[in-house]
């Protein structure tokens, strides 16, 4: 018996969320921190758009991926 397996794949811009062909789509990079890089893909309509939205999505993005601070945990005594 074989088996068949077909990726499909959905693009769409970050700030209007209309599907596009990759190739419509443009991505930028956020500035780095901690080793994480945040992207936006945008399409050319959005390009327009004053850079202020996409510099607001690109925080909100990072800001919602950093993870938690770990706390210490005590060792218990012998």
């Amino acid at each position: 018996m074989a088996v068949r397996t077909e990726v499909v794949s959905f693009h769409s811009c970050d700030l209007c969320e209309e599907d596009r062909d990759e190739a419509d789509l443009t991505r930028l990079y956020g500035a780095p921190q901690a080793g994480k890089r945040p992207q936006i893909d945008i399409c050319p309509e959005c390009q327009q758009r004053p850079i202020s939205e996409v510099v607001g999505w690109l925080r909100r993005k990072q800001s919602a991926s950093q993870a938690t601070p770990l706390r210490g945990i005590r060792g218990t005594r012998r």
